[in-house]
This record gives C-alpha cells, sequence and structure tokens, in this order.
C-alpha cells in the first residue's frame, strides 16, 4: 500500500473511532473497526489456502443492530480476499480470520471462546468488559461518547499475528 493510501486509510480509522456512539451508529462504527483492524493485520501464510481465500469473519453475538452493520461487509475485500460473515459459525472459531464477540454474549461464552482459540492465527475483538484483559487482542470501548480501542499485544504475538505500527498509535492502550 502507498504511504498516502496508507495515510488516508489511518485518517478513516481514527474518523470511525471518533463518531458518536448511538445503537445503529454504534454497530456500524463497531462493524466497520473491525474491518479496518483486519485490513492492517498481517497474518501467517498459511492462514489462508489460497490468494484469494475468503477472509472469514465470524461473529459471537445476540444483537440484530449489529448483525445487520456487520452484513454490509460482505465482500469488502482485505489483502485481496473477500469478506465473508458468519452469523452463527457453523465451523470451529479457530477457521475463522476474525472473531468479533459482542457484549451481549455471555462471559462464560467469550471466556470459552478465547480459551479455545488462545494460540490460533484469528483475531478476536470485542466490546465486553475486560476483553483484552480475559485474552482478547482488541477491546473497543467508549470514551467520553466515542468508540476507541485497546490493544493486547502480547495476545496477537502468541498467535503469530501484526498489527500495523500505525495502528497501534492510534489504540487508546497497548498492553504487554
Amino acid at each position: 500500500m502507498r504511504p498516502f493510501s496508507r495515510f488516508v486509510t489511518l485518517c478513516a480509522l481514527w474518523a470511525v473511532a471518533a463518531v458518536c456512539a448511538q445503537p445503529l451508529n454504534e454497530a456500524r462504527v463497531k462493524a466497520k473497526l473491525a474491518y479496518n483492524m483486519a485490513r492492517f493485520t498481517q497474518w501467517p501464510g498459511e492462514a489462508f489456502p489460497t490468494p484469494t481465500a475468503p477472509l472469514l469473519l465470524c461473529l459471537l453475538q445476540r444483537s440484530e443492530t449489529l448483525a445487520a452493520a456487520f452484513t454490509e461487509l460482505e465482500g469488502l475485500t482485505v489483502g485481496g480476499h473477500p469478506v465473508k460473515v458468519e452469523f452463527h459459525p457453523s465451523k470451529e472459531l479457530k477457521e475463522c480470520h476474525v472473531v468479533f464477540m459482542h457484549e451481549s454474549v455471555s462471559n462464560a461464552r467469550v471466556t470459552s471462546a478465547l480459551a479455545d482459540l488462545a494460540g490460533s492465527p484469528v483475531l478476536t475483538i470485542g466490546d465486553a468488559e475486560r476483553f483484552a484483559d480475559r485474552g482478547g487482542m482488541v477491546e473497543l470501548v467508549i470514551v467520553n461518547d466515542a468508540i476507541r480501542f485497546d490493544v493486547n499485544l502480547k495476545e496477537l504475538r502468541s498467535a503469530q499475528l501484526a498489527l500495523s505500527s500505525q495502528v497501534l498509535k492510534l489504540a487508546r492502550q497497548v498492553r504487554g
């Protein structure tokens, strides 16, 4: 990606994070942040069977508003991979590339999913309280009516994933 394109994308990521949180807008911001996090993530070579295999974004959620917002991501691309959204993953979560865990899911389910995914090359993003402290990689948080994010670098590294240093600079907090 050319430097100017990267700059424009990073500006867009920051602008999305600063949008006021209202139910549908909040869901759209979370979906776009998840998409942009995926765009700036590097997976190990074996994460995709072919150069054009879909990027599987799986949702653990119980929110129609959030599901509608993530539907808008279908067909977009990440590094040449078309985004495919799974609302009720029928596969093992380890087969996903990104797993978004919404606060509507029980704490026990989030904890179980994070334990199952530990060390797997799956980007975990969530908005549940203390998500990053429990082993999640990117936690979306509302601060002064804006959505910001915290990053758990230890978990990213454990999963052999890399998030762009430019994105890390935008994080509210980078841990470990």
